[in-house]
Order: C-alpha cells, then sequence, then structure tokens
C-alpha cells in the first residue's frame, strides 16, 4: 500500500486486508456525521441527538437521511452496523462513550 493511502488513516493500514480498506474508504463520515451515528449507537433519539449538539432534530434527522440514500440502506440499525464494520476505530470510540 501507498505511503499516502496509509497516511490518510489513523489506524494501522499496513495490517488490513484489501477488502476492509475498501470499506473503510467508501464509508467516510464527516466530524458531525460520525458524532450523530455514535450518539445513535448509544440509544438517543434525534431530539435527544439534536439537544447534545444543539441542533434540531429535523437537522438530525436531515443527516440521517442523506447518510440511508448514499449507503442505499434504511434504518439506524443499518447505519451503525455499516460504521462498525467499515471502521476499526468505531468500536474503540463506543468503549469509551459507555
Amino acid at each position: 500500500m501507498s505511503g499516502a493511502i496509509a497516511a490518510t488513516f489513523p489506524f494501522d493500514a499496513e495490517s488490513m486486508t484489501i477488502r476492509h480498506l475498501e470499506a473503510v474508504m467508501e464509508f467516510h463520515l464527516s466530524h458531525r456525521q460520525r458524532e450523530i451515528v455514535l450518539l445513535i449507537s448509544e440509544g438517543n433519539s434525534n431530539k435527544e441527538i439534536g439537544r447534545i449538539l444543539d441542533v434540531s432534530p429535523r437537522t438530525v434527522e436531515s443527516h440521517l437521511q442523506r447518510l440511508y440514500l448514499r449507503y442505499g440502506i434504511n434504518s439506524r440499525a443499518a447505519l451503525v452496523a455499516k460504521w462498525l464494520r467499515a471502521d476499526p476505530a468505531a468500536s474503540a470510540a463506543m468503549s469509551e462513550a459507555c
């Protein structure tokens, strides 16, 4: 793997399989989207997430709808599952948050 690609990931890209690397590259989340998915994984509702992030529940729903369309999924559970499979740091983030 080229050093340029490896440098863009905050984990040991050299030990990853090509398939896993492709999944990570396909599943890129902005900082705000990552916050929302993490809060969903903790069981928060859109209203609770909005309160925590100081945005409206409608803004949270808008982020979710864009993610559902982008990744061809239709539920919060599917979004969290896809995130956990694609992002090795996701499990660590969930563990730290709990």
